[in-house]
């Protein structure tokens, strides 16, 4: 099982730079419901199966890399939702906005829509999910959702490749399972092509433990 992971391209949004609470709030509520930024992208043939989160950008990133609409639409690929940190404030930049809600949400906060123990295990939901279908596909999510998922994937013995931080709209990093390897020398071998006889022992002896 080969994952593609992406990015969703940037939404056509501006948020304010000082925002009141309410404004806060409405400008996060209009984000979600944004269509996708206008992108030159390279359009790619393929045909494996594509999921993507329920905000429009996602599935119109879709048609962008991807040139098809036949995408399945699933709220598990949804970003972390998030509002003001309280009703009453004063107008403040925007940053400490931000900064204040993932703190909530890190703490799990009942202000916040979802906490992170209710983000990660949404995370693992998907990753159960993903499992037991077996297939090679291609997820389109959001930032810090996607951070959330590469770490339950970490957690699950993945390897995962390529990736910059911050990630960037149209970010694109591969999950695979993780493949054995020596560690004898530093050639460091996967035990699936060992390259000297301890090599060998080691993955006659990885594949009868999996007997």
């Amino acid at each position: 099982m080969k994952l593609i992971l992406y990015c969703c391209g940037a939404a056509e949004h501006l948020r304010r730079l000082r925002p009141s609470p309410a404004e806060y709030d409405a400008d996060l509520a209009a984000l979600a419901a944004a269509p996708l930024r206008p992108l030159s992208a390279v359009r790619t043939a393929t045909d494996r199966p594509l999921y993507v989160s329920s905000a429009p950008a996602a599935a119109q990133t879709a048609m962008a890399l991807f040139g098809r609409a036949d995408v399945t639409v699933t709220p598990l690929l949804d970003e972390i939702p998030a509002r003001s940190f309280a009703d009453r404030a004063p107008r403040l930049p925007l940053w400490l906005w931000d900064g204040a809600a993932r703190l909530q949400w890190y703490g799990n906060s009942a202000r916040q829509p979802e906490g992170r123990r209710e983000t990660c295990r949404r995370a693992r939901t998907l990753w159960s999910l993903l499992e037991e279908r077996r297939q090679d596909c291609i997820l389109i999510t959001h930032p810090r959702f996607l951070r959330v998922l590469l770490d339950q994937a970490d957690r699950r013995t993945y390897e995962i490749r390529g990736g910059q931080w911050p990630l960037a709209p149209l970010e694109k990093i591969a999950v695979v399972p993780a493949v054995p390897h020596c560690g004898n020398c530093g050639h460091n071998c996967p035990l699936s092509r060992p390259g000297c006889d301890i090599g060998r022992e080691k993955a006659l002896a990885l594949a009868a433990r999996r007997k």
